[in-house]
């Protein structure tokens, strides 16, 4: 699993008693701190990706998990080449290709999970009301 990035930078931020009551409202209500809300709305607007919980914690753990099948796959061809096994041409495109389609498949479905929440912080940084 990858290390943890170290959080060493603060950004401080002025808000009204009624902003910060809301923010900790809707935070308190999806179980995480404010801290925890505040990264995850940055990383949205910075297109970083979306954060590892609920419902987007499962779709990116079943790609990371197809991603490492799709590396054994490439190691397993490396190796048969290596080995001097010659597989022939046809099935080594065969192989390629099957990899590049999945990978362009789990692509598109991590692009599908981060486009929305990357528009939405987009349109709330332009100063546009969003529901």
């Amino acid at each position: 699993m990858a290390e943890r990035s170290k959080r060493d930078q603060i950004v401080k931020v002025r808000l009204t008693g009624e902003e910060q009551a809301r923010f900790r409202q809707i935070c308190a209500e999806r179980g995480i701190t404010m801290s925890a809300g505040v990264r995850r709305l940055v990383r949205e607007a910075a297109a970083f990706g979306p954060s590892m919980d609920g419902e987007s914690r499962a779709v990116i753990l079943e790609l990371v998990e197809q991603w490492r099948a799709i590396g054994v796959n490439l190691n397993q061809l490396t190796k048969a080449l290596h080995s001097r096994q010659n597989p022939s041409i046809d099935r080594l495109k065969e192989i390629i290709n099957i990899c590049i389609d999945d990978l362009e498949s789990h692509a598109s479905v991590y692009r599908a999970l981060c486009a929305p929440r990357f528009e939405r912080a987009s349109a709330v940084l332009r100063g546009e009301s969003v529901s």
